[in-house]
């Protein structure tokens, strides 16, 4: 079933909205599609709309999403509850479906008509893994709108699903911080925010 975790904070002007929108994530850890949906969220919600989070896995960044004011519900494997999950979307003026995982939650939204974003973050591994199944993009409905995490991706998206997208960047706030001298001479230090994989090219720090 569904879980649904309230905001820790609430906004009464905004709850009156008419404006909806539907943000799903794969998962809520603090990683990178995950973090870059969430500053979209933050943008629609200054904008006034309502924003509500969907994800089939729990994770650390439920707790910032309730803090930021965010509703957010956990809903396992909603691809096998095909009728309530395409209702459910259609309750919104927009859903926006994060990452190539998720393609069957756009599948199943296109048949009911409801406005869907799909935001593709992948490289090339993982379309090679899912070239069987992943739609063409000119095989979309015209309420599906597909757009590419940066420049990378969406030469990929080119490569396997036969169109060029347009490119949504989102920007992180900068911190600055002091800089301390390290305890330990004449050696770097790296830190890797995010998950550690081959396909990040991590390896030339090495």
């Amino acid at each position: 079933g569904y879980e649904f975790y309230y905001p820790l904070k609430s906004d009464c002007e905004r709850e009156k909205s008419q404006k909806k929108a539907l943000l799903l994530t794969h998962q809520l850890s603090r990683s990178g599609a995950p973090l870059a949906l969430y500053l979209v969220g933050e943008y629609l919600q200054k904008e006034g709309w309502q924003v509500i989070f969907l994800s089939p896995e729990d994770g650390v960044l439920k707790e910032d999403l309730r803090k930021q004011g965010f509703p957010v519900i956990l809903c396992g494997k909603y691809w096998n509850r095909k009728i309530p999950f395409q209702h459910f979307g259609q309750l919104f003026d927009i859903v926006v479906v994060n990452t190539l995982l998720h393609f069957p939650a756009v599948m199943l939204l296109e048949e009911r008509k409801c406005k869907v974003v799909w935001w593709i973050h992948e490289m090339d591994d993982f379309f090679e893994l899912g070239k069987d199944d992943l739609p063409l993009i000119a095989d979309l409905k015209e309420n599906v709108q597909v757009l590419a995490a940066g420049g990378f991706v969406q030469n990929c998206i080119e490569k396997y699903l036969k169109s060029k997208v347009p490119v949504l960047n989102v920007g992180v706030e900068e911190i600055h911080i002091k800089r301390v001298e390290p305890v330990l001479k004449k050696r770097f230090h790296f830190a890797c925010v995010g998950i550690i994989a081959g396909y990040k090219g991590q390896y030339v720090l090495l």
